[in-house]
């Protein structure tokens, strides 16, 4: 029986492009099986490749073919699986991944991921998490496994210990946009407005373009003029009479907390001081974007006792950014998905910084 939310909610987590990938688990992913010949290897390769290729009809029947002839092959079953998953045949995707995961020599990480994802899309997930949770306790660094259980919490409403997982998966592999953008859409639910910036704006860093990165660039903007409202000028005195409300309800409630969220609305509030209201909106973006981290990155420094999450893995990035002298053009280039005309001249004519930036990026690594 198909669950359509559920497969929506997953497809909105970003889980179906990380649990459909056959070699999604990097190091620990199923190994290429031993080869009969040439013949049986480059068979293996093609139907590896027709699922890279999304033609998973295609990379069923190749599979089916190979098993044949080594029908308890683990690494075929699962992959098998893998491709049936991915062609929304979830019964029969948990079907041959249980009985990949029951044969000798089995990569249980591998095939645990892909069974766990087949049953949280078919709505058991209760037996989700408990494959997950088993193949954590297995192989507790690979950092899918914790994306993926931390999925099925959210799905469970969980959001606490979906954060948790989405936190372990990122300490673990912190150049994993879906998990990036995972984490900020559970901060955005639980009301941590500051902490959903960071992530979204970490996971637009990781992934500039595309449908998800639309998304993202629009809840960055609306996070950051959250609550913030201009209700027009005083008839008394003329001047602008700007409305700031502040969550009292939020998921953290915590002075260092509550601290960044009045943070980013007094840097917000700027955008009708006499000095922006003639500046585009752009413009003011790119400001309060650097305003908004260069107050996170303060408090954080002068915060008697640090958040270990947000210290080790949310600011460095964003400070090392700032020393390398990057935060102007990634404020801009969180916004390239928009294709506003101003942001795209902005970029073309800071192309040389522009690809400095993404230089930098692609080799920054945590210290």
């Amino acid at each position: 029986m198909k669950h359509p939310a559920l497969i929506v909610a997953l497809a909105a987590l970003g889980v179906a492009a990380v649990a459909i990938a056959p070699n999604a688990i990097s190091a620990e992913s199923a190994a290429t099986p031993s080869a009969d010949g040439s013949d049986y290897e480059a068979r293996f390769d093609a139907a590896i490749a027709l699922h890279d290729r999304g033609q998973y009809g295609a990379a069923i029947s190749a599979f089916r073919d190979l098993l044949a002839t080594r029908p308890d092959d683990p690494t075929l079953l699962c992959e098998l699986a893998n491709s049936l998953f991915a062609s929304g045949r979830s019964d029969e995707a948990v079907q041959r991944a249980e009985s990949g995961l029951a044969q000798p020599g089995a990569n249980d990480a591998f095939c645990s991921n892909i069974l766990g994802s087949a049953l949280d899309a078919r709505g058991d997930l209760k037996k989700g998490e408990k494959v997950f949770r088993k193949a954590i306790r297995k192989s507790p660094d690979v950092a899918i496994l914790h994306f993926n259980l931390g999925v099925n919490q959210s799905l469970q409403k969980h959001p606490e210990e979906a954060i948790e997982e989405f936190q372990e998966a990122i300490r673990l592999k912190p150049s994993h946009a879906s998990n990036w953008r995972a984490l900020a859409l559970a901060w955005q639910e639980r009301r941590m407005r500051p902490r959903a910036f960071t992530a979204f704006a970490r996971f637009l860093a990781l992934e500039p373009v595309g449908t998800r990165a639309e998304g993202a660039a629009r809840q960055l903007e609306a996070l950051l003029f959250q609550g913030v409202e201009n209700k027009g000028a005083d008839p008394a005195t003329g001047k602008e009479s700007i409305s700031i409300t502040t969550d009292a309800d939020a998921g953290e409630k915590s002075d260092a907390a509550r601290g960044l969220d009045l943070s980013m609305s007094i840097v917000t509030a700027g955008r009708w001081l006499d000095e922006w209201k003639t500046r585009t909106d752009a413009e003011f973006f790119a400001h309060a974007f650097d305003a908004v981290l260069k107050i996170f990155e303060e408090l954080d420094d002068s915060s008697g006792r640090k958040d270990g999450f947000w210290s080790a893995a949310v600011m460095p990035y964003f400070r090392d950014a700032r020393a390398a002298e990057h935060i102007e053009t990634m404020a801009w280039e969180v916004r390239r998905s928009r294709n506003d005309p101003e942001v795209m001249a902005w970029l073309e004519a800071h192309a040389a910084q522009v690809e400095s930036y993404r230089a930098w990026a692609a080799a920054w690594t945590p210290r």
